[in-house]
């Protein structure tokens, strides 16, 4: 519980040490120590926010704390009004739950959506290769359509595909004149040699 005027806390449960790593009889002695637990990278917006929820009566905010060891921790805050006779708002009354174990799963499925976008991308450049390669066994064709798949997975503005044979190798050059289209590459001069 915060005072709404000079934002010091009045009241904090015995959860508060094991959450922040620091006494509660710490912050009771230097009230408006709660502010340096937050993560100097979130302090200002979450100081902003506690600000309009003097006004307001709102304040819902996830943000990262340092506990006394250094470690950073998430933590999910919540507070609530409470009002005097004639409607003002004296106190925030709040809740702390600590989510940093969520926040970690979050963060992990973000990079495993990434990877599995990155291989659904690889896979589909291989599968439309596959199919250009299968339609038509010209070897011009088919150079050109293993450099557009290329252009798929790697964007490049100049590519070269060496397939090297018993009489000479067979290159494949590919140079990017005008900008590329979103459904693949424009038409660009080609060298081939064979």
């Amino acid at each position: 519980m915060i005072d709404a005027k000079d934002k010091k806390a009045l009241y904090v449960n015995e959860a508060y040490e094991t959450i922040t790593g620091r006494s509660c009889k710490s912050l009771i002695e230097n009230p408006s120590s709660y502010e340096e637990l937050i993560h100097p990278d979130d302090r200002g917006h979450v100081l902003t926010k506690l600000e309009e929820a003097v006004q307001n009566g709102r304040f819902d905010e996830r943000f990262r704390i340092l506990k006394a060891e250094g470690d950073v921790r998430w933590v999910w805050v919540r507070g609530f009004p409470v009002r005097d006779g004639e409607g003002r708002i004296t106190r925030l009354v709040g809740t702390v739950l600590e989510i940093t174990a969520q926040k970690q799963a979050e963060e992990q499925v973000a990079i495993n959506l990434d990877m599995a976008k990155s291989a659904w991308a690889e896979e589909e450049a291989l599968r439309k290769a596959t199919l250009a390669l299968t339609q038509d066994l010209h070897m011009d064709n088919v150079m050109d359509a293993l450099l557009r798949s290329l252009a798929e997975v790697v964007p490049y503005t100049c590519a070269r595909v060496l397939v090297p044979e018993r009489r000479a190798p067979l290159a494949r050059s590919w140079r990017e004149t005008v900008p590329r289209t979103p459904e693949g590459i424009v038409e660009s001069p080609i060298d081939s040699h064979g």
